[in-house]
């Protein structure tokens, strides 16, 4: 008779654990991203099941919980994920609704009684297998600073 297999995950513990596969780790968009969005995935893990990839949330109120200090920090780290392929939105906010995110080395999970702007996936997507450019946050332009070009343009306007 064969010796039964040793079960590590018994050691994590019942609540769980985040895996991060080593190529992810390894990778060139994983080594650029920041502390901050380190931080994030981190963050976003300790939400994770293994059976909600899809709907996970970062919203201000349930990270400032998380120790986070700053909306905008909050925001860029956001991005960054998206951007380097970490996270992908599965949900777009708006009024009393959240930004929901899925890890892209993980399958989309499907709740039935909670449908995703993004199908269920069999299989991760992988996005953040292709390389990517240092990210450069680019500052959203605000209505305020159009105003005031608009006003300078009809100003030129009238002394031209």
């Amino acid at each position: 008779m064969g010796r039964k297999k040793e079960n590590r995950f018994s050691d994590i513990g019942k609540e769980g654990a985040l895996l991060l596969p080593n190529s992810l780790i390894r990778h060139p968009n994983m080594a650029m991203l920041s502390p901050y969005g380190v931080k994030l995935i981190v963050d976003l893990g300790t939400q994770y099941t293994g059976f909600n990839n899809g709907y996970l949330c970062a919203s201000w109120s349930l990270m400032s919980l998380r120790g986070w200090n700053s909306p905008t920090t909050l925001h860029k780290a956001m991005l960054e994920c998206e951007y380097y392929g970490l996270l992908v939105r599965t949900q777009s906010g708006g009024l009393n609704k959240p930004n929901l995110h899925a890890f892209t080395w993980r399958r989309i999970d499907e709740k039935t009684d909670k449908p995703l702007a993004i199908n269920p996936t069999g299989k991760p997507s992988d996005a953040w297998k292709e390389p990517r450019e240092k990210y450069v946050y680019q500052k959203p332009m605000s209505s305020r600073s159009f105003r005031s070009r608009s006003k300078k343009r009809r100003h030129e306007k009238r002394v031209a």
